[in-house]
This record gives structure tokens, sequence and C-alpha cells, in this order.
């Protein structure tokens, strides 16, 4: 640490300064002071810091030392000083409150606890639970406020899901992310900083009229599918509603199904009309009291609904039913709003997804489709 006196040049005036110059770590530092004066109460000033400081660490315990020793080190290979991190604490750029910290374990439970106090469905949280259980797998007693971008991001490329399946799981593991920053477990929701894939707007996977005749010709074999498949084909109720219906929301007689809130998606009641087609299939299927549920149970109702795929020769799609039942009702009646009203969303994702995708000749035979009509069109077929 030196103090020199030297004559500093500045639009050709000539005018007499000290510095005082002196090293911090590595770093040169220089400064300029009008007097002498100034320049050695600066550099005395220094010196007592430095003094203190090694009273200071010589009061430290071993611990302390070791401590800080680690963070310098962690600080310095990534470039950053102990001294950057002070003053961006100072200037307030640095939260330095100290978080809670969850393992991932932790964080699923308390996801699933407030997820389900949230009065979501049950079904949308034991899928969630699950998917959650599937990232996390290897590594539950891991602090949540470890993972970073790049763990999810691995995640995903070595999952190779499509870019829709990865939309929606991205949400997923948003959904538990952001409870945990809503408790103070994290700084920040790492999924915000992940691009969200964007898939194509496909259109959606229907029934031909043949291979509706197929699956409702496998589908006589099992008499308690007639109805799950003839409401979700012929009036687009999606099959986890029909699951939650009992055959005394059916009404034969005024032709409609009533879907109450609780069992609606949307979680709003509406009324879906039963037409000719849906009415006949009704008819031939097994019914029950007005208690008894109209679907068989979940298990059951997969193993039938393989079976009658396969017998028909149909690779089965999310939600296939029901698209076709959109596609060909929008065809039909040719009016967005009241169809949409029926299926219980939007006349703009109406018209966006289902128009014009059967023609009019191949919504006539679709219509035709009664029992009688099938069993005949299987017959000809046959021979």
């Amino acid at each position: 640490m030196k103090v020199r006196k030297l004559d500093r040049r500045d639009k050709g005036y000539t005018r007499v300064e000290w510095l005082l110059d002196y090293y911090e770590g590595p770093k040169r530092i220089r400064k300029w002071y009008k007097s002498k004066g100034q320049a050695e109460a600066a550099a005395e000033e220094l010196k007592q810091q430095h003094r203190h400081a090694g009273q200071s660490w010589l009061e430290l315990s071993p611990e302390e030392r070791n401590g800080l020793m680690l963070l310098h080190a962690e600080a310095s290979r990534e470039n950053v000083t102990l001294r950057q991190i002070w003053e961006a604490f100072k200037s307030g750029k640095l939260d330095a409150t100290p978080v809670q910290r969850r393992t991932l374990r932790q964080a699923i439970d308390e996801t699933i606890t407030a997820k389900t106090n949230e009065n979501l469905r049950e079904r949308y949280v034991a899928e969630l639970e699950n998917y959650l259980e599937k990232f996390s797998t290897g590594r539950m007693e891991m602090f949540i406020d470890r993972l970073t971008v790049a763990d999810v991001e691995t995640w995903f490329d070595g999952r190779g899901e499509a870019l829709s399946t990865r939309k929606s799981n991205l949400g997923r593991l948003s959904s538990m992310f952001d409870v945990c920053w809503r408790r103070g477990y994290l700084k920040e929701n790492p999924i915000l900083k992940i691009t969200p894939p964007k898939p194509e707007d496909k259109p959606p996977t229907i029934l031909t009229v043949d291979q509706a005749v197929k699956l409702l010709n496998a589908c006589r074999k099992y008499p308690r599918m007639v109805p799950w498949l003839s409401l979700g084909m012929f009036c687009g109720i999606r099959p986890e509603e029909i699951e939650k219906l009992t055959w005394g929301d059916v009404d034969a007689k005024n032709r409609h199904v009533k879907i109450e809130a609780a069992a609606s998606k949307v979680r709003r009641r509406r009324i879906v009309p039963l037409n000719d087609t849906a009415l006949a299939w009704l008819k031939i299927g097994r019914t029950g009291k007005p208690s008894a549920m109209i679907a068989p149970n979940r298990t059951t109702l997969r193993r039938h609904r393989r079976a009658m795929s396969e017998a028909a020769g149909i690779e089965w799609t999310q939600d296939i039913l029901r698209h076709t039942a959109a596609s060909y009702l929008l065809q039909r009646h040719e009016d967005a709003t009241k169809v949409a009203h029926w299926l219980g969303h939007s006349p703009r994702t109406l018209e966006t997804k289902y128009k014009n995708i059967v023609t009019p000749a191949e919504c006539k035979k679709f219509w035709a489709l009664t029992p009688d009509k099938v069993k005949t069109e299987m017959n000809n077929e046959a021979q």
C-alpha cells in the first residue's frame, strides 16, 4: 500500500494530486485524493480494516472458518467475489431470506393435499400424484430447491413424449413447484423458465362409418358396454362423466340425459338430448335400477373396451367417441352454439376442431346406424 504524489494533466492544465495504490487480492486499486492528508487518512483506515479483519478471522470457530472458505471457493468457481455478493445484498438485488426446505417426497405429499383441498376431481389428483412420483423416482430425499431447469429438461428429453403430452406434463410439474413457491420452499418456479412446446393443431381422430359399424357389432357381446358406447358415440358425453351417471339420470321418456355439476368435468349442469340412434341402442343394452351406475367398474370397462377395439380392428385413441360424436353432430345440426352446449365446451372450440371433418353423405349414414341397420350391414359383409 503506497501513497504517492503525481501530476495529472487535464485539458491542458497540470494539477498535483495524491494517489493511494493498493491491492485487494489480485485486483489493483488506485484512488486519487486532492491532499496528502486525505490519502494518508484513507490508507490508515484501510490498515485498520485489515487489522480488524485479521482479528475477526482469529475469533471465528474452526467450523465458521471452514464454511467461509468453502463459500469463497464456490464463489470463485463462478468468478464471483464475496464483496460482490455482499454489495448485491446491500443494494437489494440479492434476497438472502432463508427458505424452508422440503424433500421431493414432502413436496408431493403437500401438493396432493393442497389439490384435494381445492376440490379437484379425484381422478385428476390421482393422475397428478402418479406422475409426480415418476418424476421423483430415485431422488425422493432430494431437496426440491436443488432441482434446476436443466434437471427438468433432462427428464423430458429422456422420455421422448409427444409435444402435446409434454405440454400437459409441464403443467403437472408446475403445479407442484407453484405450491412450494407459495409456501416459501422455493425462490421461483423453474418451470416458468422453460419455453412451452407448441404442438401442431391436428384434426381429431374419429371413427369412420365402417369402423363405427364394427365397434357397435363387437359391443353386442358386452351388454353393459352398450349404454356406455352409445352415450359416448352418439351423444358426445365424456367417458369420465358417463362413469358417474346412474340410470336415474337417463330420461328416455323425455329423451334426455341429465349431467349434474358433480359429474361434469367443467362443473356445470347440462342437459344432453337423446337422439333416435342413441335411444335405439340404449333399448338393447342392459339397464338397471335408477340408483345403479350405467357403466361397469373401471377395470371391467377397460378390459371390455380393449376386447371390443381388437375385435373391430380399431386403434383406440383418447376421446375417440366424443370426437366422433362432435364431428357428426355439428355436420348434422350446423349449429355450433347448440351442439357446444350439449357437449359442455365453447362454440369456438367446436368450430375450430370439428367443422367439415365429415361429409353430409357420411353424416347421413352414421345417424342411420340403428341396431337393426348394423346387424344388416354385418350380415351383408359376411356374405
